[in-house]
């Protein structure tokens, strides 16, 4: 970056001109988040970034690797995941699926800048718009693509595959077994579910020892190493309603408070001792959440849940000592906001039924991330929907959480 910035700036400017005018809130949205985009998400996860002994097969899951990255050589920048359009007539033997899929993927907006013929895929348009524009029937649209991208993956495929750092860190592991465990329950997969918890309690059972918790095998923990696992197991605890998990979370969470905790101006430092004579309190996200962040949200999801008041203040602290930074920090506060916004927005559902009834896998099925889910003692077949100032009437049927849902969150799509 440094180098970049010093021999090109111009280039480098032109693509901070383009992220700003991406990000304008009058700009239209393009595309949509859908079902199988998810699938395919957790496909490359599972497929790429797990660990050699994972899968759901009776091997021992052990976690998830820390990235992959996108070179393979120093000169190559994105190669493996970029395309030419002569690579496309290469891959794509008949012309009409050659022209169909590079009308649809090869945008301009694709292109990278320091080799503008090479393209990450980007779909910019509708497929039925670019099918009448050739002459096609949707329906063969459709059947043509689907087959085009299975080419353009079984070709990818053979290429050399960028370094995956298999390294399984305890934060890392939390955010992806979290991630996993709320898609899994939003789309009831049981499988892809029981594989997320077995993650998750591998990687807390080897990670979390008799002389403390560790980063990786033999390197101590930081801060995000025992906010993010925490998050994830209370993400445990609200998709099975297993009270283990919730005591496993407060337990991490005690320890985080204990270790990282600012007594004097509240939230929460970044490593248990001062690195070069500086011990930090992170709020920006550069570029997974924050800790302080996650720390506020984790610590307002266990007072919703415990109804502990120290759990409130605590996370109260840590959203106001940084209101500062946030204001000034714009998109990269962007986890700080969403605490800030769970904090006065947020909404509890006491579950008053059977954790397997339909009207709490109904109520998994609209999980948000301003959403808490509390599971009760009482059993009465309905959901208590409680907002920070208030609880409504009870929820006794799929029909009321779902009008309920839409109206609290009138951008959330219903089941």
């Amino acid at each position: 970056m440094q180098t970049l910035y010093k021999e090109n700036r111009s280039a480098l400017d032109e693509v901070s001109h383009q992220l700003v005018e991406a990000m304008r809130p009058e700009r239209e949205a393009r595309g949509e988040i859908t079902q199988s985009l998810i699938d395919e998400a957790v496909a490359v996860i599972l497929g790429q970034a797990h660990t050699e002994h994972g899968g759901f097969g009776s091997a021992p899951k052990e976690g998830f690797g820390a990235s992959q990255d996108a070179d393979v050589t120093p000169d190559d920048e994105g190669g493996y995941f970029t395309w030419t359009a002569a690579q496309f007539r290469e891959v794509l033997d008949d012309d009409v699926s050659c022209e169909l899929l590079t009308r649809f993927y090869l945008h301009p907006a694709g292109a990278m800048h320091h080799a503008p013929e090479r393209h990450v895929l980007a779909e910019t348009r509708s497929l039925e718009v670019i099918a009448g524009e050739i002459g096609l029937e949707y329906s063969d649209a459709l059947r043509l693509a689907d087959r085009g991208r299975r080419r353009l993956l079984d070709s990818r495929r053979k290429r050399v595959t960028p370094l995956i750092d298999r390294g399984r860190y305890t934060s890392l592991n939390g955010l992806a077994a979290g991630s996993l465990i709320r898609a899994a329950a939003v789309l009831a997969d049981k499988d892809l579910l029981a594989h997320a918890l077995s993650s998750l309690e591998y990687i807390v059972a080897a990670r979390f020892r008799s002389e403390g918790l560790f980063h990786s095998e033999s390197v101590g923990a930081c801060a995000e190493d025992y906010v993010m696992p925490a998050d994830a197991l209370i993400v445990a605890y609200e998709a099975t309603a297993q009270p283990r998990y919730l005591t496993q979370a407060c337990r991490l969470v005690e320890e985080f408070q204990r270790l990282f905790q600012d007594a004097a101006d509240g939230g929460f430092f970044d490593t248990n001792d001062a690195v070069l004579g500086v011990r930090m309190k992170p709020m920006d996200d550069i570029p997974h959440p924050s800790v302080n962040s996650i720390a506020a949200n984790v610590l307002m999801k266990l007072y919703r849940i415990t109804d502990l008041q120290r759990y409130f203040s605590d996370a109260e602290q840590a959203i106001r000592c940084n209101a500062g930074r946030a204001s000034r920090a714009g998109l990269h506060a962007g986890s700080w906001f969403g605490a800030l916004q769970a904090r006065f927005h947020g909404w509890t559902f006491k579950i008053c039924d059977a954790p397997d009834g339909d009207l709490v896998r109904a109520m998994r099925a609209v999980w948000g991330p301003n959403i808490t889910i509390r599971y009760e003692a009482e059993r009465s077949a309905s959901i208590i929907p409680c907002s920070p100032t208030e609880c409504r009437p009870p929820l006794r049927s799929e029909a009321a959480l779902d009008n309920f849902i839409a109206d609290i969150y009138p951008g959330m799509r219903q089941r």
